[in-house]
């Protein structure tokens, strides 16, 4: 078990490297994107587009795709609606869960319990929708159903890799409120860029595996 969990630790490793070196090669249009999507959240109506855009960014990087701003212009507008079902599923699906803890904590007795498994479910929820997010850029056409589907596969398949993604993501976010001139400049573009790189990774273990399956030994 320790030798799989040093495997998903080298992995996460090499995924975290790649994606700070992605944002070095890409500074310019990481620093910019990241200032527009500051702006986007202002305006509230473009804030999930432009989210999905972000990720969108950080898959082509992941997958030596042309990146640029015709690129994300293009993505904003092909999943406009898309990105806002996204987005309200992952809100009404927090609030759900941030309600069942609060109401299971004011419980006495062995109720308290599932506040506590409430929160584990919130966590994975958080993986899911990492994992959702660049999602829509590796499918075709991909429905809510379907995107959250394979979300929720990687994440459940790979729960210390996920769980080592979200904590390397959450000292992002404190490292960028901490330094608000870099939470204002390169958090967002990093965040995209190795959720991306996670979710690329994963994809190629799972067609790795595959391919292994199916070849003749």
């Amino acid at each position: 078990m320790r030798d799989i969990e040093r495997l998903y630790v080298a992995r996460f490793g090499r995924v975290l490297r790649q994606g700070v070196k992605d944002l070095w090669d890409e500074i310019g249009l990481s620093i910019g994107l990241s200032l527009l999507w500051w702006l986007a959240m202002i305006t509230v109506v473009l804030s999930a587009p432009a989210t999905v855009a972000l990720a969108d960014f950080g898959y082509r990087m992941a997958r030596q795709q042309r990146v640029g701003l015709d690129e994300a212009k293009a993505t904003l507008r092909q999943h406009f609606w898309m990105s806002w079902r996204l987005g309200l599923a992952a809100l009404l699906g927090a609030v759900v869960i941030a309600g069942n803890i609060w109401f299971y904590a004011q419980m006495t007795g062995w109720l308290r319990i599932l506040a506590v498994l409430f929160i584990y479910l919130a966590l994975a929820w958080l993986a899911i929708n990492v994992y959702a997010l660049p999602m829509i850029g590796a499918m075709k056409a991909p429905s809510l159903r379907q995107i959250y589907r394979n979300a929720a596969i990687i994440a459940f398949a790979n729960p210390v890799y996920s769980l080592l993604l979200v904590t390397v993501l959450a000292v992002m976010v404190a490292a960028g409120l901490i330094f608000p001139p870099l939470g204002l400049t390169v958090t967002p573009a990093l965040i995209a860029i190795v959720s991306a790189r996670a979710l690329a990774d994963r994809l190629d273990l799972a067609a790795e595996k595959t391919k292994q399956r199916v070849e003749p030994s």
